[in-house]
């Protein structure tokens, strides 16, 4: 195998990995230069920045890209694949980004039924890459073919993908990061909110949070109820970020029980960093079997593989 650059560039931040002949990670680059952070949207100029600073613009190898830049959002957009289709499907069609310098493919995207609403179509970009990539690394870990059927990758639009034999028969999105977000940067709810902690550590109020999703009414209504209970002494604003990212992230592990249920596997969570460590305690505090993959090597597995299998 030649090197190959791996890039993950999503809507707010950028990773890109040299992978060499002997399937070794060489030198790294990441930032926050997500497809909407890149000034002007001049992203062969930033390409070509991270091949200087990653020591390769003089002879560049292979670049394969996953993520939003295969948007309509991003560099260009790479047509969506239907689901049920497999890893050899996706690497047969890969997009062929035109430039005389540089050999550029892009992950295509997967558009498939809604789990919930099977009469209605869902997207993914970025997440279908991550989900190959788990397969790989669960096969290589695992003696039995004993695989979950749910897998879950949380983020701003967290997904919840049923397995189908090796491919994405459909999935379900969650805006739960999103909708914290907003929550916590522009309602009323921001208000009532200390800022922003730099650890990892979880209080007890996320806990709490998590109870409040398994209540009837909802997460319009259990967000409001953090200002209500802290203007009238029940709650405090120190604790009131964890209880928050508790309802929301609580109540997208609620509307999946069923599922997971049905399923009778553990649930594959491919995570790191702080959302690993929520996502682990939900699942646990919930009494929810599940097995951690992590998410960068999810993503580079995938790629690889997909790079490798490309025609």
């Amino acid at each position: 195998m030649d090197d190959v650059v791996l890039i993950d560039w999503g809507t707010s931040s950028f990773r890109a990995v040299i992978i060499n002949e002997a399937g070794e990670i060489g030198a790294r680059s990441a930032s926050d230069a997500g497809i909407m952070n890149v000034p002007k949207g001049n992203f062969l100029a930033y390409l070509t920045e991270t091949l200087e600073a990653l020591d390769v613009a003089h002879n560049p190898p292979p670049i394969l890209m996953s993520g939003m830049i295969g948007s309509t959002l991003g560099w260009c957009e790479a047509p969506y694949l239907t689901g049920q289709q497999s890893l050899d499907d996706f690497a047969k069609n890969l997009f062929v980004l035109n430039d005389r310098h540089l050999d550029i493919r892009i992950v295509p995207g997967v558009a498939a039924p809604s789990l919930g609403l099977p009469e209605h179509i869902d997207v993914m970009r970025g997440e279908e890459t991550q989900f190959f990539g788990s397969l790989i690394l669960r096969q290589s870990s695992e003696t039995s073919r004993d695989v979950a059927s749910l897998i879950c990758i949380p983020g701003t639009h967290a997904k919840w993908i049923v397995e189908m034999q090796g491919t994405i028969d459909s999935f379900a999105t969650f805006m739960t990061g999103e909708l914290f977000s907003v929550l916590s940067r522009y309602s009323v709810v921001s208000g009532v909110l200390a800022e922003e902690q730099s650890n990892s550590h979880l209080s007890p109020a996320f806990f709490e949070g998590l109870d409040m999703a398994l209540q009837p009414m909802g997460v319009m209504h259990h967000a409001f109820l953090l200002r209500a209970g802290t203007v009238t002494g029940g709650f405090e604003t120190s604790t009131n970020r964890d209880r928050l990212s508790g309802i929301c992230i609580g109540s997208e592990i609620a509307s999946m029980r069923p599922y997971i249920e049905a399923s009778g596997h553990p649930v594959t969570l491919i995570a790191s960093g702080v959302m690993r460590v929520a996502y682990e305690q939900a699942f646990t505090y919930f009494k929810v079997p599940y097995k951690t993959i992590d998410a960068e090597a999810a993503t580079i597995a995938g790629q690889l593989a997909l790079h490798n299998s490309r025609s």
